[in-house]
């Protein structure tokens, strides 16, 4: 081989070998994305199911002002979340939309526990449920264990 064709030969392996760099680097970039994206989609998936629980949970006690508090708070981040993949900030359109959803909650509850109470005072949630219901926030970490010895004295003084 002549030293031209060495010299060819040596700028193909060095080629090859860039080559190889950028296509590794290239599928590294690729998984950190889906990584990202993994973790983007589970951390919208907890914001939705916690402020849906939480206005489960004002449905049921519609005049707790921390469960209100609760709520607004997974609410401003599911709210984050779902603005973050477009690249803008929490506007006051969301504020407004996560003040109708806690409204409708604790004014439907107002409505049903007013109806249960004045004509069906079975129709309400049983003590096993809601107790069920809050031992299952606490183990969440969704309520404090002062919130959830709170709230358990008052279900049990119902009974």
């Amino acid at each position: 081989m002549t030293g031209e064709g060495v010299g060819c030969a040596i700028a193909l392996v060095a080629i090859g070998i860039a080559v190889a760099f950028y296509l590794r680097s290239q599928a590294e970039e690729a998984r950190k994305r889906r990584e990202a994206e993994e973790k983007y989609r589970a951390s919208l998936s907890e914001a939705e199911g916690n402020y849906r629980q939480m206005l489960e949970i004002l449905r049921s006690n519609p005049t707790d002002p921390k469960m209100r508090e609760k709520a607004l708070s997974w609410g401003r981040r599911f709210a984050e979340l779902t603005r973050q993949a477009v690249g803008s900030s929490v506007t006051i359109y969301d504020e407004v939309a996560l003040s109708n959803d806690i409204n409708a909650a604790c004014a439907g509850a107002n409505r049903a526990n007013h109806v249960a109470v004045s004509h069906e005072p079975g129709a309400s949630i049983p003590i096993e449920e809601r107790l069920a219901r809050l031992k299952s926030l606490l183990d969440k970490g969704l309520i404090s264990s002062e919130e959830y010895s709170e709230k358990r004295m008052r279900l049990l003084d119902e009974v």
